[in-house]
């Protein structure tokens, strides 16, 4: 996880890449250039994992790489606090950070399990209403809570972005991924990297991690 979530990865150069893998390749056959050191092999490993999608076995574009998650919402987050807290603001950034979300998803899909197209929309769908109708009901809430502090007003609606971000974010991962948690998800040997089986209790695990991080990866800076 720590791996491809390095910032670095965002770099990589295509260069860096085939070198990687040409490496890994000849270890796995035997034939590790002399002085190949375990740092070595554990760099490319990182190289190839942080870019390539371990299902299709094509390279991630840069805006949906694990590694530019944090990068791709820093506008978007600064967008939601700073703009005024209007409800067409509101609307557009939650869509936004919904738009970019789904894309991110479908790049970083277990692709094991086919997902189609009307699944696909269906997921941005549902994400996006979920955004949009929390951020429009806590503001209205707040709105009409007349008793409260301008202080404490000005607080809750700070926090109207987060909220609807971490729901969306957590609907959107189980809408795009829930046939994971019914169908499973492939086991793989670890050393030699085989598929030995399909377990539903790991996706199902492998589901509520990714709705977790999406509920804590913005909290940093909302």
């Amino acid at each position: 996880f720590l791996n491809v979530n390095d910032p670095r990865m965002v770099f990589v150069t295509a260069k860096q890449l085939e070198n990687a893998d040409r490496l890994l390749a000849l270890y796995k056959a035997g034939d590790a250039p002399p002085g190949t050191t375990d740092k070595q092999l554990w760099q490319a490993r990182k190289v190839r994992d942080g870019v390539i999608h371990p299902d299709t076995g094509l390279v991630i574009p840069v805006p949906f790489r694990m590694s530019f998650f944090v990068f791709a919402n820093v506008p978007i987050c600064v967008g939601m606090i700073l703009t005024p807290p209007t409800m067409l603001n509101a609307l557009f950034w939650q869509w936004a950070n919904q738009s970019y979300n789904a894309a991110f998803n479908y790049a970083n899909r277990n692709a094991t399990i086919p997902v189609d197209m009307k699944s696909m929309w269906t997921s941005y769908g549902i994400a996006t209403s979920v955004a949009c109708a929390v951020s429009f009901s806590l503001n209205v809430l707040v709105k009409r809570a007349t008793n409260m502090s301008p202080a404490m007003r000005t607080l809750i609606q700070r926090t109207v972005p987060y909220t609807a971000v971490a729901t969306a974010g957590a609907c959107n991962a189980v809408a795009m991924r829930y046939r994971e948690a019914i169908e499973g998800i492939e086991i793989l040997d670890g050393p030699n990297g085989k598929v030995v089986g399909r377990s539903v209790t790991a996706g199902k695990w492998a589901l509520a991690q990714v709705a977790a991080t999406r509920i804590a990866l913005p909290l940093p800076i909302l």
